[in-house]
């Protein structure tokens, strides 16, 4: 998948040999649909960082769409693309003038199409940008670019997610003038939700004019114009979600899942009421509580905090110090679930444990969900809910493991939910204990659904998150898996793996490949030895996640100069 960096290597290991194939018979087709000038201009910008080196000894890394259009773009180490127009001390407006310059290679063919800064940051030695797409001003969900620049403002990476298939909107059969009006949201929205939830008290924001793609997240449906509306209930908390209102007819067409189940701290205690937030127990600096739980919850938040701190100089949730808060002994108001709840979950603004659930893993669980809307915003559904939820088991574990707190013995170690009322709930190092895919052709793994909901776990997210979930341990601790054998890289290295790929390459709507794209990335964005990327992508072929198909023979080249996407056969030297 990564070709770049293993291209150089004369000795290939069996894994990496593996993901060289994969990403040759990947770019064979590349120029089918693509403009290949385009491809070979953009190829052709690939420049050496330090401008006195003048060989060119590495090949980028690129991915193409099903339909012959960019994906994935990766410069090899020491390198970079220039970007025609770039913008000294503007790095988001470089990546426009990048996105714009290679609008036929992105599949960017409608004047409707444009692109929005959401995000800039500095990163270690260049700056993030992500960006989000438009069409006649008007967000497309989940439609994302993310551009990784160096400090010389050239490209280094580029994941691209976005809507190319415009046609139903250039030619008008999408009508971008809603018959339902802003002030009418509420009402549609309310109406419906009453008659599925009778009794619910809603809580609604405002009304956001949106265009939603079903392609975009893998999905099947028509583009529609829709009023994306973020809706809460404080006494039905299970219609928690972001509402997608279809513009024309009123009717509800999606809705995305917001009641995710699993230093300034407010600790309340509800006593096992529905009360919210419950009586202010403990706050920042305060001395115990005489409740346990309070207490709990108290000392994994800290334990929480510290480890994203010390690890990933993160100032809590957001980023940027917001206070943590959370509620225990709550119990649902919904009737038809028990009190105590037996049950803990982000809801979008704080935490809530039901009673003998703020264990240290729970808690970093739930957390870590805070941290990914703030970040990758992984949308809460099929693969890219089955990301979020390994996300919060991992880091959730990574705490347990770290804090010296709970029963951490070998036979408990990677057990999700070991110290909770009924034991553990999910096994990272053997997924199939409890019925969850361990590789994506498990007989266990979840094919994703079109209409995800409560009923069917929303796609599949608390079980395919074992795919992940395996990774993690592998990578961490070191196994032999499914012909492979990985060599552990401790928990340190892991987080930061995973930390990387989550706010600096992953988009709100990933496949699987994106995910392997964004792993693989990651290790050489933290500049990671050839054998350590090797590591992480033996892993990703040992869980599937990379195919593992060996052409006839492979030939290498010392150099790639010679490299041609059309043939990639053709090489000098055989391994």
């Amino acid at each position: 998948m990564l070709l770049a960096e293993l291209r150089q290597l004369r000795n290939f290991s069996r894994c990496s040999f593996f993901c060289l194939a994969l990403l040759l018979l990947m770019s064979r087709d590349a120029g089918a649909a693509a403009s290949q000038a385009s491809l070979d201009n953009l190829l052709d910008r690939m420049a050496p960082k330090d401008a006195s080196q003048t060989t060119t000894n590495a090949a980028p890394r690129y991915l193409m769409s099903d339909d012959g259009y960019l994906r994935h773009l990766g410069a090899p180490r020491g390198y970079h693309f220039t970007v025609a127009g770039a913008k000294a001390g503007s790095p988001g407006e470089t990546a426009l003038a990048f996105l714009r310059g290679n609008a036929p290679l992105l599949g960017i063919a409608s004047h409707g199409v444009d692109f929005t800064i959401f995000r800039e940051r500095e990163r270690t030695e260049g700056h993030h940008v992500r960006l989000r797409q438009t069409y006649a001003n008007i967000e497309v969900i989940s439609a994302e670019v993310i551009t990784l620049l160096d400090e010389e403002e050239g490209i280094e990476s580029v994941i691209s997610d976005i809507l190319r298939e415009t046609r139903p909107l250039d030619d008008g059969t999408v009508n971008l003038v809603p018959r339902f009006l802003a002030a009418d949201a509420h009402d549609a929205i309310r109406q419906q939700l009453e008659q599925e939830v009778p009794g619910v008290q809603l809580q609604m924001q405002a009304p956001r004019l949106r265009i939603f793609a079903p392609s975009v997240l893998d999905l099947e449906g028509e583009i529609r114009l829709v009023w994306r509306v973020r809706v809460s209930s404080p006494n039905a908390p299970r219609v928690n979600a972001d509402i997608l209102l279809d513009a024309q007819t009123g009717e509800i067409v999606h809705r995305f899942a917001r009641h995710y189940s699993a230093l300034d701290r407010e600790i309340y205690d509800s006593n096992n009421t529905t009360a919210l937030p419950g009586n202010p127990e403990r706050f920042e600096g305060d001395p115990p509580s005489a409740i346990a739980d309070v207490n709990s919850a108290y000392a994994f938040l800290g334990d929480t905090y510290n480890f994203y701190n010390t690890e990933h100089g993160r100032d809590g949730l957001d980023g940027s110090g917001g206070t943590m808060v959370a509620t225990t002994r709550w119990c649902s108001p919904d009737t038809s679930v028990a009190c105590p709840l037996g049950n803990a979950f982000w809801d979008g603004s704080q935490m809530k444990f039901g009673q003998g659930y703020a264990t240290d893993d729970v808690t970093g669980h739930e957390l870590t969900h805070g941290v990914t809307e703030n970040e990758s915003g992984l949308v809460y559904e099929n693969t890219s809910g089955a990301i979020n939820e390994a996300f919060s088991d991992i880091w959730g574990e990574f705490v347990d493991l770290g804090n010296g707190a709970g029963n951490d013995a070998a036979n408990q170690r990677w057990l999700i939910g070991e110290d909770i009322p009924g034991g553990a709930i999910r096994d990272m190092q053997n997924p199939p204990n409890g019925g969850d895919p361990d590789r994506l052709g498990s007989p266990n793994y979840i094919p994703p659904v079109n209409d995800p909901d409560s009923d069917n776990d929303f796609g599949g997210v608390h079980s395919n998150s074992g795919i992940v979930n395996k990774l993690a341990y592998l990578l961490t601790d070191g196994d032999s898996f499914n012909g492979r054998t990985i060599t552990g890289m401790g928990i340190s290295a892991v987080a930061d793996l995973f930390y990387e790929a989550q706010v600096n390459f992953l988009t709100s709507g990933p496949d699987w490949a994106d995910f392997a794209f964004a792993v693989g990335g990651s290790a050489l964005s933290l500049g990671w030895s050839e054998g350590d990327v090797r590591n992480v992508l033996c892993a990703l072929v040992a869980v599937e996640l990379l195919d593992d198909a060996e052409p006839p023979s492979v030939s290498v080249a010392d150099t790639v100069s010679t490299f041609d996407p059309e043939n990639p056969w053709t090489h000098e030297g055989v391994v």
